[in-house]
């Protein structure tokens, strides 16, 4: 009887763990359930994490694209803005020495045409030193000759002296 006894309770306790057993498998199985869904969605993520790595690799080489397709823009931009800025400089260089050059021989012109006026001047002024010193000696010989007395050659550059000034 002992022995029935210990069997009932063996029994009912092996049933026990038997049950627990059970629940220990279903749960087992849940979580093998639940760990296969993650892994398909590990490795779903996986695929998308290597297209983000793909776009990050594309998205890159596109700025390396860019840049470098900027860099060449930029040297072509201002090679063009430096040869017209040259071209520009050379024209104006160019139309201002040509203004110089004009202005020079105008320069050297009226320096030929002032020499000229310069020489007529100085003969025209050594023409009237002669006649002045010609007239005071013919007035002198008037008046040595008693043709003409001191006070008539007085009287005589008085009024060319009036004439003169009326000229001016």
């Amino acid at each position: 009887m002992v022995f029935h006894m210990k069997e009932g309770y063996l029994q009912l306790k092996i049933a026990e763990l038997n049950d627990k057993c059970k629940e220990i498998e279903r749960l087992l199985s849940l979580e093998h359930a639940n760990l296969s869904r993650i892994q398909e969605k590990v490795g779903e993520y996986k695929e998308v994490i290597k297209k983000f790595q793909h776009l990050d690799e594309f998205k890159q080489q596109s700025l390396r694209d860019i840049q470098q397709e900027n860099d060449v823009l930029i040297t072509k931009h201002i090679d063009s803005a430096y040869k017209q800025l040259h071209k520009k400089l050379q024209e104006l260089v160019e139309s201002d020495v040509n203004k110089i050059n004009k202005t020079l021989a105008f320069l050297q012109e009226r320096k030929k045409l002032m020499g000229y006026q310069n020489n007529a001047l100085e003969q025209q002024q050594k023409n009237i030193t002669f006649l002045r010193e010609h007239n005071e000696l013919l007035m002198m010989k008037l008046v040595n000759r008693q043709v003409l007395s001191g006070q008539d050659v007085a009287e005589m550059e008085r009024r060319a002296q009036k004439k003169a000034e009326k000229k001016e």
